[in-house]
C-alpha cells in the first residue's frame, strides 16, 4: 500500500480523525494498545514480523500510529477462547520485535505499571541501572510514582 501523506491542515485534520475513530472503534475488543518505536529504517521489517505474528497465532493485529518518527501502536485483541497467556505471549513477542529491531517498547506514553515487567527484560541492565540512578537523584525520598516502573524494593 501507499502511505498518505497530509499535505493541508485539512488532511491533516481528516487523518486524524480517521486515527482516533480506529482507536473507538477497536477500543471494546482490546486487550492493550502496545506503544512501540522502531527506526525508520526498520518499520517494514517490524510490520512483518506482526503479519508473522498474525499468522502464527490466526489473529489479527491492527497497527496504525505516527510512522514519521517510527512509532507504532499494535493493538493486541481479545480474541474468544485466548488466555491471558496467550495475549501475553503476544504482547511479548511484539516488544522483543521492535527492541530486536533496535526500537523500544515504549516511545510515547512512558514504561508506567503496566509495561514494568517487561522493560527490565527488554531493555537492558544497563537502562535498569541508568533509571535507579536518576530515579535516586530526583526523587530521593521515592514519593512521585512510587512502584511504577521499577519495584520500591529495588530502589
Amino acid at each position: 500500500l501507499e502511505p498518505v501523506i497530509a499535505q493541508r491542515s485539512d488532511e491533516q485534520s481528516t487523518l486524524l480523525k480517521i486515527r482516533s475513530a480506529i482507536y473507538t472503534a477497536l477500543k471494546k475488543e482490546t486487550f492493550d494498545i502496545l506503544d512501540t518505536t522502531v527506526p525508520l529504517g526498520a518499520i517494514d521489517a517490524f510490520l512483518e514480523s506482526i503479519e508473522k505474528l498474525e499468522n502464527r497465532y490466526k489473529v489479527w493485529l491492527p497497527v496504525y500510529g505516527h510512522v514519521g518518527d517510527g512509532n507504532i501502536h499494535v493493538h493486541v485483541l481479545q480474541y474468544p477462547g485466548f488466555t491471558v497467556q496467550q495475549l501475553e505471549e503476544i504482547r511479548s513477542q511484539v516488544y522483543e520485535a521492535a527492541v530486536a529491531l533496535g526500537g523500544v517498547i515504549t516511545g510515547e506514553h512512558g514504561i508506567g505499571a503496566i509495561r514494568k515487567s517487561q522493560a527490565a527484560k527488554l531493555l537492558g541492565p544497563e537502562w535498569v541501572k541508568v533509571m535507579r540512578g536518576l530515579k535516586k537523584m530526583l526523587d530521593p525520598n521515592n514519593i512521585l510514582n512510587p512502584d511504577k516502573v521499577l519495584p520500591e524494593d529495588e530502589l
